[in-house]
């Protein structure tokens, strides 16, 4: 993967038109949408905004592979063991902005499985991965020689939905310029309702799937772990808040960089090792280009569309 991605204008243009459009989630366009939702409901909560990227915390828990899945598929999908810890009033926004996230009825399920505006089969997320992977493959050496690597066509899926998602909340900090500050504010709060409320909520069931795998975790130990990841996460997104203060040819190349290591990381993880002195940001750039002219048209009437959605379902079943 030496050589720099080239990519084809009159090939692109054609995907463009043959391709229905789509859009990912990062975590800025999760802050987006649920401060919208939370503006509809009365004033934005500050600590609900940060609650809503949350769920994603475990999502590069690649140091412990064994626990990841386990992790990402309870906060995802057993969101509402959140909402039911809640033990006062000021654990309310968290717990509402954590829910919204959910990939179940909230806002990850446009983008994976059922689209608001495009395919209602199909999520944004996956609709735009699969036209990402079909130009790349078509278009660059660099992106077909993974394959000589053991990268099959589910691992490039899930590189090209990381693409989307990263185009995608670019398109989100030029909608919102004080976007990126707001982030930082929000996870710049005190931890101390989030982080307790995700130990009542997975602890018990955290130490029970850890012994059913034969790698047994006490209390202390996975409760260590589940805190350990939240502050990395918090960290995490006052650097990612950092970033998107800035002009978008910094944030496109913090993105390059920050993705570059994350896909190392996320292959090394699966036992696929690049060779040394692979550079992967020629591709990671080019492939962020290409998804940010695949949303372009699109995406924000999906944002809207999702966060109508979202605010009625959680009135229906959280009210």
């Amino acid at each position: 993967m030496k050589k720099t991605l080239c990519l084809g204008l009159l090939g692109f243009a054609a995907l463009i038109a043959a391709v229905p459009s789509a859009f990912a989630w990062g975590s800025a366009t999760h802050f987006y949408m649920t401060d919208l939702i939370m503006k509809d409901n009365g004033a934005p909560q500050p600590d609900g905004l940060y609650g809503s990227m949350v769920p994603d915390v475990f999502n590069y828990m690649f140091d412990n592979p064994a626990f990841l899945g386990f992790l990402q598929d309870q906060t995802h999908h057993e969101f509402l063991k959140v909402w039911l810890a809640r033990r006062n009033a000021h654990e309310r926004p968290d717990a509402y902005g954590f829910v919204a996230h959910n990939d179940t009825w909230g806002e990850d399920s446009t983008a994976h499985h059922n689209s608001r505006t495009l395919l209602s089969s199909e999520g944004y997320v996956i609709t735009k991965a699969k036209a990402l992977h079909a130009y790349l493959w078509a278009n660059s050496q660099d992106y077909q020689d993974l394959a000589l690597l053991g990268v099959d066509e589910s691992t490039y899926l899930e590189l090209c939905h990381e693409m989307v998602e990263a185009a995608g909340d670019i398109f989100i900090a030029q909608v919102n310029p004080n976007l990126g500050k707001r982030i930082v504010k929000a996870a710049l709060r005190p931890a101390k309702d989030l982080q307790n409320l995700l130990v009542r909520a997975y602890l018990d069931d955290f130490v029970a799937y850890a012994s059913s795998i034969s790698m047994p975790l006490t209390n202390d130990e996975a409760k260590a772990l589940i805190l350990a990841n939240e502050r990395g996460f918090r960290q995490s997104m006052i650097a990612y808040g950092a970033l998107l203060q800035e002009d978008e040819a910094t944030i496109i190349q913090g993105m390059v960089s920050l993705y570059s290591g994350m896909v190392a990381q996320y292959l090394a993880a699966l036992g696929i090792i690049l060779p040394p002195g692979t550079d992967v940001s020629p591709l990671i750039e080019a492939a962020i280009g290409v998804a940010l002219q695949l949303c372009q048209g699109d995406y924000m009437s999906e944002v809207f569309a999702t966060k109508n959605f979202v605010a009625n379902q959680l009135i229906h079943r959280l009210n």
